[in-house]
C-alpha cells in the first residue's frame, strides 16, 4: 500500500510546508507502508503533480508569476531520477506547450473528476510515452472520499467541490519492494495501472514485452493478459492506437485473455487494455509500445 499527499502548493505558506513534510515522512514504513511527498502545481500550462522518494522537496506554488511556467519546474528536476511528474487530468492545459519527457512520465486517466479515455488517446497517438494513474482531488481532505470507503463514495455531498461528480480512483503499481524509491521507478518506467477505485489485479504483455515498455516485434505481436477481479469481469478491450480492436465479454473471476494481432503491417503501434466489472469499476493498464 502507498499514498501521496498532492495538495495544491499554491496554497502553502514556507512554514507548513516543512510541517507537511514532517507528517508524511512520519507515516512512511517502507515495507508496510510507503508515502511519498508531493504537491499539486498549477500554473500557466494546467496543473502537474509533483513526487519525490526524498524526505524533502523543493515547492513551486504555481499561482506566483516566477514560478507559473512549467519551463521552471522542468528544469529544476530534469535529470532527477528521484522526482517523476504528471499532468493531473483534465488539467493538462496546452500539453505539448511545454511537454518535457523527462520529466513528465504519468497522466491522470481518471480521478473524481471522471475518465479522460479520449484525450489521453489523443497524446499518445501525438507520441506521448505516458504511463496511467488513477487519483482522487476532493479538495476537502475527508476520509470517507477515499478508495476504501466504497458504501459512501459519491453519496455524500462535496461542498467547496460541489462539481466533482464521481468517486477516488486508485494506483496499481509493480515495484520489487515497498518503498519510495521503488515506488518512483514505476511512475517513472510507467510500471502502473488505474483503477477507480477497485484493487484488480492485472499483468499485460506483448511478446514478452511488458507494461509500460518499449520493443521491437519480429511477427505477429501475442497479446497476454491475467487478470484476477474484485468482482466479475465483464468486459475486456484491447485498445490500438486509440482504437478498440478486440472485446471479449465471456464473465470471469480470474482469467487470461490471448490475442495475437494479425492485422497489422509493418509500422509502430500502442496498446493497452480497459476492463470492466459487473459492479461498474473499471480498470486501464498503462500503454505497451511496440515496433514491427
Amino acid at each position: 500500500d502507498f499514498a501521496a499527499g498532492a495538495d495544491h502548493a499554491c496554497y502553502f505558506t514556507d512554514n507548513q510546508w516543512e510541517w507537511m513534510q514532517d507528517i508524511v515522512n512520519h507515516f512512511n514504513e517502507p515495507g508496510k507502508f510507503c508515502t511519498l511527498i508531493g504537491y499539486e502545481w498549477a500554473g500557466k500550462q494546467g496543473h502537474r503533480n509533483v513526487y519525490t522518494c526524498e524526505n524533502r522537496l523543493k515547492l513551486f506554488r504555481g499561482m506566483y508569476e516566477p514560478e507559473s511556467d512549467l519551463e521552471v519546474l522542468f528544469k529544476e528536476f530534469e535529470g532527477n531520477k528521484n522526482v517523476v511528474i504528471g499532468p493531473h487530468t483534465c488539467h493538462t492545459g496546452n500539453f505539448w506547450e511545454r511537454h518535457n519527457p523527462e520529466v513528465e512520465r504519468f497522466i491522470e486517466i481518471y480521478s473524481m473528476w471522471g475518465s479522460f479515455d479520449a484525450l489521453v488517446n489523443k497524446f499518445l497517438c501525438e507520441g506521448a510515452r505516458l504511463g496511467f494513474t488513477g487519483g482522487g482531488d476532493c479538495h476537502e481532505g475527508k476520509c470517507f472520499f477515499s478508495a476504501e470507503d466504497r458504501e459512501r463514495q459519491g453519496k455524500i455531498p462535496h461542498g467547496f467541490a460541489a462539481c466533482i461528480f464521481y468517486k477516488c480512483g486508485i494506483t496499481g503499481a509493480f515495484m520489487d519492494k515497498l518503498d519510495r524509491k521503488s515506488l518512483i521507478n514505476a511512475l517513472r518506467n510507467r510500471k502502473t495501472y488505474a483503477t477507480t477505485g477497485a484493487r484488480v489485479i492485472v499483468d499485460f504483455s506483448i511478446s514478452g514485452i511488458r507494461m509500460g515498455q518499449e520493443g521491437k516485434v519480429s511477427s505477429t505481436p501475442l497479446i497476454n493478459a491475467e487478470i484476477h477481479g474484485c468482482d466479475l469481469i465483464k468486459k475486456v478491450e484491447i485498445i490500438r492506437n486509440g482504437q478498440v480492436i478486440f472485446r471479449d465479454e465471456e464473465e470471469f473471476l480470474d482469467g487470461e485473455i490471448k490475442f495475437e494481432d494479425k492485422r497489422i503491417e509493418k509500422g509502430k503501434y500502442w496498446y493497452y487494455l480497459k476492463i470492466y466489472q459487473k459492479d461498474g469499476e473499471i480498470v486501464w493498464t498503462s500503454p505497451i509500445w511496440i515496433k514491427i
